[in-house]
């Protein structure tokens, strides 16, 4: 559907790890209709040297209660003040943009890939597929046991293997060292999801092309205007159609591309 402009109430917004915080926000239109891998463009209320919106993944949806979740770090001015907001205070609020997460129906196996808040998308993905007959593994890693959130929530919904740099919870090391303990991954039968940091990505991209694996990844470029009109999330093409085109927009051709097509930036 199309992207529209929408005032969302604030339910609630509570910190939920460090440094992280979980926005609920009203709209019967998002919890009715977004997609997983989708996200929402949010302007920061009362703040004028605030030029663009932040754009945010969709993290949950209740459609019962017409309500969905944004996940986020406190990473800067913006970002504090959303951790500040409370009832009755509204957002202005754009979406739902961009495309979404496939399920093919060849695909028996569901392989789930996050790094830090690359977390974001994907409890909505496990809210999609729940009533189909799939096996799941969730990779979740984080630098330290204290990022970690809602992990009761998704391993009710998949089997959920943990990484931490620093070994304080689950294997010590990167999510490439996590699916390194998956003995059952098979290529033709696994569809790969990711998202996270570029140096994670570019790991698990070439994880993926060493195991013939069919992966897609939901990018995180920062994306101000969330339908391709400032041309700020460029995104590297592996084989350009043409010398004219050379990059697809996060925003507009996104933020979800076939982890083969695309050159994961430095």
């Amino acid at each position: 559907m199309n992207p529209k402009l929408f005032d969302a109430a604030v339910i609630a917004c509570n910190k939920v790890a460090k440094e992280t915080f979980c926005l609920t926000l009203k709209s019967d239109l998002i919890a009715k209709h977004a997609r997983a891998g989708q996200f929402v463009n949010v302007s920061v209320p009362r703040e004028a040297d605030i030029l663009w919106r932040r754009p945010f993944s969709i993290h949950r949806v209740d459609p019962q209660k017409s309500t969905f979740d944004l996940l986020f770090s406190v990473v800067g001015k913006g970002t504090h003040i959303l951790s500040q907001l409370a009832p009755p205070m509204t957002l202005d609020v754009l979406g739902p943009l961009g495309n979404h997460f496939e399920y093919p129906n060849d695909k028996n196996r569901l392989l789930i890939v996050a790094g830090g808040l690359g977390v974001a998308p994907f409890f909505k993905v496990l809210q999609e597929v729940a009533h189909r007959d799939l096996t799941i593994d969730f990779v979740y890693g984080v630098s330290s046991a204290d990022y970690f959130c809602f992990l009761s929530e998704i391993t009710s919904y998949c089997n959920l293997i943990l990484a931490t740099d620093d070994g304080s919870k689950g294997v010590k090391g990167t999510v490439i060292n996590a699916l390194e303990t998956l003995s059952h991954i098979q290529k033709d039968d696994t569809r790969v999801l990711v998202c996270g940091p570029n140096p994670m990505l570019r790991a698990v991209q070439t994880y993926c092309q060493q195991h013939q694996l069919d992966a897609f990844v939901s990018v995180e470029n920062t994306m101000a205007c969330g339908f391709g009109a400032c041309m700020g999330c460029p995104v590297p093409m592996k084989n350009p159609p043409n010398e004219g085109k050379q990059y697809y927009l996060a925003c507009k051709d996104g933020p979800v591309f076939d982890m083969s097509e695309i050159i994961v930036d430095e």
